[in-house]
Protein backbone atom coordinates (compact mmCIF):
# COMPACT_ATOMS: atom_id res chain seq x y z
CA UNK A 1 0.00 0.00 0.00
CA UNK A 2 2.98 2.32 0.80
CA UNK A 3 4.66 1.68 -2.01
CA UNK A 4 1.44 2.59 -4.53
CA UNK A 5 0.98 5.61 -1.98
CA UNK A 6 4.56 6.44 -3.42
CA UNK A 7 3.36 6.03 -7.31
CA UNK A 8 4.70 2.80 -7.81
CA UNK A 9 2.51 0.64 -10.33
CA UNK A 10 0.56 -2.39 -8.88
CA UNK A 11 2.01 -4.73 -11.54
CA UNK A 12 5.57 -3.45 -9.96
CA UNK A 13 4.69 -4.14 -6.50
CA UNK A 14 3.60 -8.19 -6.91
CA UNK A 15 6.52 -8.59 -9.05
CA UNK A 16 8.91 -7.07 -6.31
CA UNK A 17 6.87 -9.45 -3.87
CA UNK A 18 7.36 -12.32 -6.34
CA UNK A 19 11.08 -11.76 -7.32
CA UNK A 20 13.47 -10.05 -4.18
CA UNK A 21 12.30 -13.57 -1.33
CA UNK A 22 13.18 -15.77 -4.86
CA UNK A 23 16.75 -14.31 -5.63
CA UNK A 24 17.52 -13.88 -2.33
CA UNK A 25 17.10 -17.24 -1.61
CA UNK A 26 18.67 -18.30 -5.02
CA UNK A 27 21.45 -15.97 -3.43
CA UNK A 28 22.07 -18.43 -0.45
CA UNK A 29 21.67 -21.59 -2.40
CA UNK A 30 24.73 -20.62 -5.12
CA UNK A 31 26.58 -19.30 -2.23
CA UNK A 32 26.62 -22.67 -0.06
CA UNK A 33 27.97 -24.96 -3.27
CA UNK A 34 30.26 -27.90 -2.37
CA UNK A 35 32.09 -30.97 -3.90
CA UNK A 36 32.43 -32.96 -0.71
CA UNK A 37 30.17 -35.47 -0.43
CA UNK A 38 29.50 -34.97 3.70
CA UNK A 39 28.48 -31.65 2.43
CA UNK A 40 26.28 -32.31 -0.26
CA UNK A 41 24.27 -35.06 1.69
CA UNK A 42 24.40 -34.05 5.14
CA UNK A 43 25.09 -30.50 5.02
CA UNK A 44 28.25 -31.68 7.14
CA UNK A 45 26.64 -32.39 9.75
CA UNK A 46 26.21 -29.39 11.41
CA UNK A 47 22.98 -27.37 11.26
CA UNK A 48 22.34 -25.82 14.68
CA UNK A 49 19.19 -27.22 16.26
CA UNK A 50 17.24 -23.78 16.24
CA UNK A 51 18.00 -23.69 12.22
CA UNK A 52 16.97 -27.13 11.82
CA UNK A 53 13.81 -26.71 13.27
CA UNK A 54 12.46 -23.80 11.55
CA UNK A 55 13.61 -25.46 8.21
CA UNK A 56 11.47 -28.36 9.83
CA UNK A 57 8.58 -26.76 10.96
CA UNK A 58 8.22 -24.60 7.77
CA UNK A 59 9.25 -27.69 5.41
CA UNK A 60 5.97 -29.23 6.92
CA UNK A 61 3.80 -26.49 6.89
CA UNK A 62 4.45 -25.63 3.32
CA UNK A 63 2.44 -23.18 0.97
CA UNK A 64 -0.15 -25.91 0.43
CA UNK A 65 -0.32 -25.51 4.48
CA UNK A 66 -0.70 -21.86 3.87
CA UNK A 67 -3.44 -21.55 1.73
CA UNK A 68 -5.44 -24.41 2.69
CA UNK A 69 -5.49 -24.64 6.50
CA UNK A 70 -6.28 -20.56 6.86
CA UNK A 71 -8.88 -21.53 4.56
CA UNK A 72 -9.77 -23.86 6.43
CA UNK A 73 -9.81 -22.08 9.53
CA UNK A 74 -12.28 -19.48 8.04
CA UNK A 75 -14.82 -22.04 7.20
CA UNK A 76 -15.23 -24.86 9.80
CA UNK A 77 -13.40 -22.67 12.40
CA UNK A 78 -12.85 -24.72 15.76
CA UNK A 79 -12.81 -28.08 13.91
CA UNK A 80 -9.53 -27.21 11.60
CA UNK A 81 -8.10 -27.81 14.50
CA UNK A 82 -7.60 -31.03 14.26
CA UNK A 83 -4.92 -30.55 11.54
CA UNK A 84 -2.87 -28.40 13.88
CA UNK A 85 -3.24 -30.67 17.11
CA UNK A 86 -2.19 -33.35 14.55
CA UNK A 87 1.24 -31.54 13.28
CA UNK A 88 2.39 -31.07 16.65
CA UNK A 89 1.98 -34.36 17.76
CA UNK A 90 3.58 -35.43 14.68
CA UNK A 91 7.00 -33.85 15.46
CA UNK A 92 6.48 -35.12 19.22
CA UNK A 93 6.43 -38.77 17.64
CA UNK A 94 9.45 -37.91 15.34
CA UNK A 95 11.42 -36.43 17.94
CA UNK A 96 10.96 -39.21 20.67
CA UNK A 97 10.69 -42.57 18.45
CA UNK A 98 12.36 -42.15 14.93
CA UNK A 99 14.86 -39.04 14.64
CA UNK A 100 17.21 -40.15 17.48
CA UNK A 101 17.33 -43.55 16.05
CA UNK A 102 17.78 -42.38 12.76
CA UNK A 103 20.53 -40.17 13.65
CA UNK A 104 22.59 -42.31 15.75
CA UNK A 105 22.54 -45.20 12.72
CA UNK A 106 24.02 -42.20 10.58
CA UNK A 107 21.79 -43.08 7.38
CA UNK A 108 20.96 -40.12 4.94
CA UNK A 109 17.63 -41.61 3.72
CA UNK A 110 15.20 -43.67 5.24
CA UNK A 111 15.21 -46.60 2.07
CA UNK A 112 19.31 -46.39 3.32
CA UNK A 113 19.37 -46.93 6.44
CA UNK A 114 16.48 -49.69 5.81
CA UNK A 115 18.75 -51.26 3.19
CA UNK A 116 21.82 -50.89 5.48
CA UNK A 117 20.28 -52.15 8.90
CA UNK A 118 18.65 -55.37 7.32
CA UNK A 119 21.42 -55.81 4.88
CA UNK A 120 19.12 -56.20 2.14
CA UNK A 121 19.85 -53.98 -1.63
CA UNK A 122 15.79 -55.17 -2.44
CA UNK A 123 14.84 -53.68 0.58
CA UNK A 124 16.58 -50.66 -0.08
CA UNK A 125 14.82 -50.66 -3.57
CA UNK A 126 11.48 -51.30 -2.33
CA UNK A 127 11.87 -48.98 -0.10
CA UNK A 128 12.98 -45.93 -2.43
CA UNK A 129 9.94 -47.01 -4.86
CA UNK A 130 6.94 -46.83 -2.07
CA UNK A 131 8.32 -43.51 -0.83
CA UNK A 132 9.01 -41.78 -3.95
CA UNK A 133 4.91 -41.91 -3.98
CA UNK A 134 4.21 -39.71 -1.26
CA UNK A 135 7.19 -37.59 -2.36
CA UNK A 136 5.54 -36.89 -5.72
CA UNK A 137 2.14 -36.14 -4.17
CA UNK A 138 3.56 -33.53 -1.61
CA UNK A 139 5.69 -32.12 -4.69
CA UNK A 140 2.46 -31.85 -6.89
CA UNK A 141 0.55 -30.02 -4.71
CA UNK A 142 3.36 -27.97 -3.61
CA UNK A 143 4.17 -26.92 -7.40
CA UNK A 144 0.30 -26.35 -7.80
CA UNK A 145 0.37 -23.80 -4.86
CA UNK A 146 3.57 -22.29 -6.42
CA UNK A 147 1.92 -21.68 -9.97
CA UNK A 148 -1.35 -19.99 -8.58
CA UNK A 149 0.89 -17.51 -6.38
CA UNK A 150 2.99 -16.82 -9.27
CA UNK A 151 0.43 -16.42 -12.15
CA UNK A 152 -1.76 -14.25 -9.28
CA UNK A 153 1.39 -11.81 -9.08
CA UNK A 154 2.55 -11.56 -12.49
CA UNK A 155 -0.75 -12.69 -14.66
CA UNK A 156 1.81 -15.05 -16.81
CA UNK A 157 0.97 -19.05 -18.02
CA UNK A 158 0.98 -21.99 -15.82
CA UNK A 159 3.70 -23.03 -18.24
CA UNK A 160 6.21 -20.26 -17.93
CA UNK A 161 5.69 -20.37 -14.07
CA UNK A 162 6.60 -24.18 -13.81
CA UNK A 163 9.38 -23.29 -15.77
CA UNK A 164 10.87 -20.44 -13.74
CA UNK A 165 10.02 -22.03 -10.56
CA UNK A 166 11.94 -25.06 -11.85
CA UNK A 167 14.81 -22.67 -12.79
CA UNK A 168 15.02 -21.34 -9.55
CA UNK A 169 15.37 -24.56 -7.59
CA UNK A 170 17.84 -25.69 -9.90
CA UNK A 171 19.64 -22.79 -9.12
CA UNK A 172 19.29 -23.12 -5.85
CA UNK A 173 20.29 -26.21 -4.74
CA UNK A 174 22.18 -27.89 -8.11
CA UNK A 175 25.67 -27.15 -6.97
CA UNK A 176 25.38 -27.90 -2.91
CA UNK A 177 22.60 -30.68 -2.22
CA UNK A 178 21.49 -30.72 0.85
CA UNK A 179 23.57 -28.00 2.25
CA UNK A 180 22.21 -25.70 0.26
CA UNK A 181 18.77 -26.94 1.05
CA UNK A 182 19.21 -26.26 4.73
CA UNK A 183 20.99 -22.81 4.43
CA UNK A 184 18.34 -21.36 1.92
CA UNK A 185 15.72 -23.31 4.08
CA UNK A 186 16.58 -21.56 6.90
CA UNK A 187 16.20 -17.78 4.48
CA UNK A 188 12.70 -19.14 3.18
CA UNK A 189 11.77 -19.63 7.03
CA UNK A 190 12.36 -16.70 8.13
CA UNK A 191 10.96 -15.09 5.35
CA UNK A 192 7.80 -17.04 5.66
CA UNK A 193 7.30 -16.16 9.04
CA UNK A 194 7.83 -12.55 8.69
CA UNK A 195 5.51 -12.79 5.89
CA UNK A 196 2.91 -14.03 8.04
CA UNK A 197 3.33 -12.11 11.31
CA UNK A 198 3.98 -8.60 9.73
CA UNK A 199 0.85 -7.97 8.54
CA UNK A 200 -1.46 -10.11 10.93
CA UNK A 201 -0.01 -8.08 13.90
CA UNK A 202 -0.46 -4.92 11.68
CA UNK A 203 -4.07 -5.69 11.60
CA UNK A 204 -4.23 -7.03 14.90
CA UNK A 205 -3.12 -3.64 16.03
CA UNK A 206 -5.65 -1.89 13.74
CA UNK A 207 -8.42 -3.71 15.37
CA UNK A 208 -7.98 -4.89 19.21
CA UNK A 209 -4.67 -2.78 19.95
CA UNK A 210 -2.81 -5.45 20.70
CA UNK A 211 0.49 -6.08 18.93
CA UNK A 212 0.17 -9.80 19.84
CA UNK A 213 -2.72 -11.24 17.48
CA UNK A 214 -2.57 -14.76 18.77
CA UNK A 215 -4.65 -13.15 22.30
CA UNK A 216 -6.66 -10.97 20.52
CA UNK A 217 -9.06 -13.66 20.26
CA UNK A 218 -11.26 -13.35 22.72
CA UNK A 219 -13.04 -10.18 22.68
CA UNK A 220 -13.97 -10.49 19.37
CA UNK A 221 -15.11 -14.31 19.98
CA UNK A 222 -18.09 -12.29 22.30
CA UNK A 223 -18.61 -9.72 19.98
CA UNK A 224 -19.58 -11.82 16.32
CA UNK A 225 -20.89 -15.43 18.41
CA UNK A 226 -24.15 -13.49 18.96
CA UNK A 227 -24.36 -12.54 15.46
CA UNK A 228 -23.66 -16.21 14.19
CA UNK A 229 -26.19 -17.17 17.00
CA UNK A 230 -28.37 -14.92 15.58
CA UNK A 231 -27.96 -15.49 11.81
CA UNK A 232 -26.43 -19.43 11.85
CA UNK A 233 -27.84 -22.50 13.57
CA UNK A 234 -25.96 -25.03 15.64
CA UNK A 235 -25.07 -28.06 13.44
CA UNK A 236 -23.44 -31.15 15.20
CA UNK A 237 -22.37 -33.69 12.34
CA UNK A 238 -22.41 -37.57 13.11
CA UNK A 239 -19.64 -39.02 14.67
CA UNK A 240 -17.88 -39.90 11.84
CA UNK A 241 -17.92 -37.08 9.70
CA UNK A 242 -15.38 -35.76 7.75
CA UNK A 243 -16.48 -32.81 5.85
CA UNK A 244 -13.45 -30.57 4.72
CA UNK A 245 -14.10 -27.92 2.51
CA UNK A 246 -13.13 -27.90 -1.12
CA UNK A 247 -11.04 -25.77 -3.43
CA UNK A 248 -14.65 -24.67 -4.51
CA UNK A 249 -16.00 -21.21 -3.38
CA UNK A 250 -17.95 -22.59 -0.14
CA UNK A 251 -20.51 -20.74 2.28
CA UNK A 252 -20.21 -20.40 5.78
CA UNK A 253 -22.22 -23.03 7.11
CA UNK A 254 -21.50 -23.24 10.90
CA UNK A 255 -20.24 -21.14 13.80
CA UNK A 256 -17.05 -20.41 14.07
CA UNK A 257 -16.33 -21.15 17.83
CA UNK A 258 -18.97 -24.22 17.75
CA UNK A 259 -17.20 -27.41 17.83
CA UNK A 260 -17.60 -30.50 15.44
CA UNK A 261 -20.08 -29.12 12.93
CA UNK A 262 -17.89 -30.07 9.86
CA UNK A 263 -16.11 -32.81 11.41
CA UNK A 264 -17.84 -35.53 13.65
CA UNK A 265 -15.74 -36.46 17.36
CA UNK A 266 -14.42 -39.48 16.17
CA UNK A 267 -13.73 -38.20 12.64
CA UNK A 268 -11.84 -35.13 14.52
CA UNK A 269 -9.82 -38.05 16.48
CA UNK A 270 -8.93 -39.82 12.90
CA UNK A 271 -7.68 -37.23 11.34
CA UNK A 272 -5.36 -36.00 13.96
CA UNK A 273 -4.30 -39.30 14.59
CA UNK A 274 -3.33 -39.50 10.25
CA UNK A 275 -2.01 -36.01 10.78
CA UNK A 276 0.00 -37.19 13.32
CA UNK A 277 1.70 -40.04 11.61
CA UNK A 278 2.17 -38.78 8.01
CA UNK A 279 4.22 -35.64 9.91
CA UNK A 280 6.10 -38.17 12.16
CA UNK A 281 6.93 -40.44 9.14
CA UNK A 282 7.25 -37.66 6.24
CA UNK A 283 9.73 -38.80 3.77
CA UNK A 284 10.53 -35.37 3.23
CA UNK A 285 11.08 -34.10 6.74
CA UNK A 286 12.52 -37.14 8.29
CA UNK A 287 15.69 -37.09 6.26
CA UNK A 288 16.34 -33.64 7.78
CA UNK A 289 17.69 -35.21 11.01
CA UNK A 290 20.96 -36.69 8.90
CA UNK A 291 22.17 -32.54 9.63
CA UNK A 292 22.07 -32.76 13.20
CA UNK A 293 25.38 -32.48 14.90
CA UNK A 294 24.57 -35.32 17.11
CA UNK A 295 21.53 -37.75 18.95
CA UNK A 296 21.11 -34.44 21.37
CA UNK A 297 21.04 -31.87 18.51
CA UNK A 298 18.43 -33.79 16.92
CA UNK A 299 15.86 -33.92 19.72
CA UNK A 300 16.16 -30.54 20.44
CA UNK A 301 15.67 -29.23 16.61
CA UNK A 302 12.41 -31.27 17.04
CA UNK A 303 11.51 -29.05 19.96
CA UNK A 304 12.15 -26.12 18.24
CA UNK A 305 10.34 -27.02 15.29
CA UNK A 306 7.39 -28.16 17.39
CA UNK A 307 7.54 -24.60 18.89
CA UNK A 308 7.53 -23.02 15.44
CA UNK A 309 5.00 -25.04 13.97
CA UNK A 310 2.72 -23.76 17.26
CA UNK A 311 3.24 -20.76 16.48
CA UNK A 312 2.58 -20.91 12.73
CA UNK A 313 -0.27 -22.19 13.48
CA UNK A 314 -1.42 -19.89 16.16
CA UNK A 315 -0.89 -16.96 13.57
CA UNK A 316 -2.32 -18.38 10.17
CA UNK A 317 -5.79 -18.47 11.99
CA UNK A 318 -5.73 -14.84 12.67
CA UNK A 319 -6.66 -13.50 9.03
CA UNK A 320 -9.41 -15.81 8.55
CA UNK A 321 -10.48 -15.53 12.30
CA UNK A 322 -10.40 -11.34 11.45
CA UNK A 323 -12.46 -11.85 8.14
CA UNK A 324 -15.52 -13.68 10.25
CA UNK A 325 -17.09 -10.61 11.55
CA UNK A 326 -17.43 -9.40 8.44
CA UNK A 327 -18.19 -12.42 6.36
CA UNK A 328 -22.18 -12.09 7.85
CA UNK A 329 -22.95 -9.57 4.92
CA UNK A 330 -24.52 -11.58 1.58
CA UNK A 331 -21.48 -10.81 -0.56
CA UNK A 332 -22.88 -9.89 -4.05
CA UNK A 333 -21.45 -9.66 -7.77
CA UNK A 334 -21.68 -5.65 -7.74
CA UNK A 335 -20.11 -4.99 -4.30
CA UNK A 336 -17.58 -8.00 -4.42
CA UNK A 337 -14.09 -6.71 -3.27
CA UNK A 338 -11.41 -5.38 -6.41
CA UNK A 339 -8.94 -8.20 -5.78
CA UNK A 340 -12.05 -10.81 -7.41
CA UNK A 341 -11.36 -9.27 -10.51
CA UNK A 342 -8.12 -9.54 -10.56
CA UNK A 343 -8.31 -12.94 -9.58
CA UNK A 344 -10.16 -13.51 -12.74
CA UNK A 345 -6.99 -12.63 -14.90
CA UNK A 346 -4.83 -14.23 -12.96
CA UNK A 347 -3.56 -17.94 -12.94
CA UNK A 348 -7.25 -19.02 -10.90
CA UNK A 349 -9.05 -19.97 -14.42
CA UNK A 350 -5.87 -21.25 -15.71
CA UNK A 351 -5.61 -23.93 -12.77
CA UNK A 352 -9.28 -24.60 -12.10
CA UNK A 353 -11.35 -23.95 -14.95
CA UNK A 354 -13.94 -25.59 -13.54
CA UNK A 355 -14.07 -22.70 -10.72
CA UNK A 356 -13.87 -19.55 -13.29
CA UNK A 357 -17.66 -19.37 -13.84
CA UNK A 358 -17.82 -18.61 -9.95
CA UNK A 359 -15.72 -15.38 -9.79
CA UNK A 360 -17.85 -12.65 -9.68
CA UNK A 361 -17.46 -10.32 -12.58
CA UNK A 362 -14.72 -7.97 -12.49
Amino acid sequence: MLAEQLGAEAAQVRLLILTVPLVLIAIVGVATRTRQASEFFAAGRRVPAVYGGLTFAISAFGGTGLLAITGAFFLIGFDALCLAIGGLAGFVVMGILLAPFLRKFGAYTIPSYLGARFESAALRMVAAVLISVPVAMFLVAELKMAMFATSFLTGASGLANLLSIGLVVAVTIGAGGYRAVAWSGVAKSILVILALLLPVTIIGIWLTNLPLPQLSQGPLVRSFSRLEAAQLPIVIAPGLAFDMPSDALTALGKRYAAPFGAIGPHGFVTIMLTIMMGIAVAPWLLPRIASAPGVYQARKSLGWATLVFGLVMLTCDRPPFFCVPSSSRILLPARSPNGFGSWRHSGWPKLWPERAALMPAG
